[in-house]
């Protein structure tokens, strides 16, 4: 069998050791079938080195017998040359052949990187290994239109990087890939929290955010550090709330207590609880908890989470004063605002299953319109929830089927702009769908659906409690999923004559005339006059 024809072979090994053969021979017929190998070939075989194996890649080794034939020639191949700009090829093999042809193709390697395609630029920077790159090198490219070069132009040396230029595209680049290579770039630098926390309050990219929270783990732990971390609970991504949790895990703030309160009444997986429950100042800044916890710890079946749960309750109970804390203390008028459309959000996200499932007496395009307002809230939007009022007080509606009633309450509470009757239809709605599941019922047909609705009212308002702390220290809030654990297993519903927590007053909370009622006549729904 020829050499060519065993650079053909179906077996890889027998193609590798026909390339390795080709690089000696040097015959430049040879040059195609190397080319088509170096190009398209992705096999690799595991060869023995010492003690070690070794796994060598057919196609490198095609690409470096290339570069030892054709560097014995005056002239450069236009062969390569048009495989270069062979769009329909794979862009790291071109830039591993352009790599592997070593310093005669250099000026073409060159010439290459002012090209007008974008994807032949990045094969010409990426034929250039990142340990060989200079600070010229990267100056050149940081500037580039496509933002995968300029990812490439940042794949520095450490002892070439430049700072200045990471934190300006930290700041300023408008690819997310860019962003996170920047804050990489930066991670194992003397650079201080401050870039960091200034980015994560406008960055939205998962991978970016992630890698702005290896960052900040990475710095000293002072209370801006400590509160950009704890803002890192309101992602939607496990694996960096958890990042998050174990940072904070020594932290004693009282903003850090919130959110993980809030995870640990909200967090659907047993086993990122128990990283939650392991916060050593979990009940010293929500005392509120401990009832929620020793009701876990009788019917847990879990060893780590009673491990947990008995570490968690070994803080000493603070005195009780009596009355509880009043969410809304100390938050001037923007914090109410966002309070407010943050419950609502929470009420919303209770309340889309039942709408789904139910059938549709314009609760649909109701909540529609809450969910515009707590998007951009203005007076185009509040005009929109006046109209959908307005519209439902004019409605009969299906008397077999009828409304959810919740829906108008959330509306009314939006419409009248007081925090408190957006806390008060959000806890509502809570205790509505926990009585509606199913789940409950099937535990108890009786006392189930009542202790749920109960106990899902009562965290609910826990919920609210300590989304008020973080908007009041800043932080962004953990994200509107229900509560979570209201009735465990093999729990005796009647262990407990009152059926629930003890219900949580807090000061200016008092019980209020349905929000509905509160409403202009003009504007409320049809059911609500008849009730009034």
């Amino acid at each position: 069998m020829s050499l060519r024809d065993r650079l053909g072979h179906p077996d890889d090994e027998v193609r590798l050791a026909a390339a390795r053969r080709a690089a000696i021979s040097g015959d430049l017929g040879l040059v195609d079938p190397l080319l088509e190998m170096a190009l398209h070939d992705t096999a690799e075989v595991r060869t023995e080195g010492g003690i070690a194996e070794v796994y060598e890649h057919v196609g490198d080794a095609a690409a470096q017998a290339l570069g030892r034939i054709l560097g014995r020639r005056q002239e450069d191949d236009p062969r390569i040359r048009a495989a270069a700009l062979d769009l329909d090829l794979d862009d790291d093999r071109v830039a591993t052949l352009l790599h592997f042809l070593g310093p005669k193709y250099e000026p073409l390697r060159r010439e290459l990187e002012t090209h007008a395609e974008d994807r032949v630029r990045l094969r010409a920077v990426r034929a250039v290994l990142s340990i060989d790159r200079t600070g010229e090198f990267s100056a050149r490219f940081v500037t580039d239109p496509a933002a995968a070069v300029r990812v490439e132009a940042l794949e520095v040396p450490a002892t070439v990087l430049d700072l200045d230029v990471c934190l300006r595209l930290l700041r300023e680049d408008p690819a997310p890939s860019v962003r996170t290579v920047a804050a990489r770039s930066l991670r194992f630098t003397p650079v201080g929290s401050e870039p960091f926390i200034a980015a994560a309050r406008v960055e939205r990219d998962p991978r970016a955010r992630a890698m702005l929270l290896s960052c900040l783990v990475r710095r000293r732990r002072d209370r801006p550090n400590a509160l950009a971390v704890a803002g890192f609970f309101a992602d939607a991504a496990p694996y960096t709330r958890s990042q998050a949790c174990e940072a904070l895990r020594g932290v004693d703030d009282a903003a850090v207590g919130a959110a993980i309160a809030v995870r640990v009444l909200t967090e659907p997986d047993e086993r990122k609880l128990i990283g939650l429950l392991g916060y050593r100042h979990l009940l010293t800044h929500a005392p509120e908890l401990r009832a929620v916890l020793e009701r876990m710890r009788r019917h847990t079946r879990q060893d780590g989470q009673r491990w947990a749960l008995d570490g968690a309750l070994a803080v000493e109970p603070p005195p009780d004063t009596g009355a509880r804390p009043d969410p809304v203390d100390g938050l001037d008028g923007p914090q109410r605002a966002r309070l407010g459309r943050e419950v609502l959000r929470q009420a919303a996200a209770a309340i889309e299953p039942r709408i789904a499932a139910a059938p549709d007496q314009g609760e649909t395009r109701a909540l529609g319109c809450l969910r515009a307002w707590l998007a951009r809230p203005g007076e185009a939007t509040r005009g929109a929830l006046r109209a959908e009022l307005d519209a439902a007080a004019g409605s009969v509606g299906d008397p077999d089927a009828p409304r959810i009633e919740e829906v108008w309450d959330c509306l009314g509470a939006a419409l009248s702009g007081d925090v408190r009757d957006a806390m008060r239809a959000a806890a509502g709605t809570a205790a509505q769908a926990a009585r509606r599941d199913p789940l409950w019922s099937r535990v108890d047909p009786v006392r189930g659906p009542v202790v749920a609705a109960r106990r899902a009212r009562e965290l609910t308002r826990l919920v609210h409690l300590y989304t008020a702390r973080l908007i009041r220290a800043g932080v962004d809030p953990v994200p509107s999923d229900p509560v979570r654990r209201l009735l465990l297993d093999g729990e005796d519903l009647g262990e407990d004559p009152a059926d629930a927590y003890r219900p949580l007053r807090t000061a200016g909370c008092r019980r209020r005339t349905p929000i509905a009622l509160c409403i202009p006549t003009r504007m409320a729904p049809s059911s609500a006059r008849a009730t009034a």
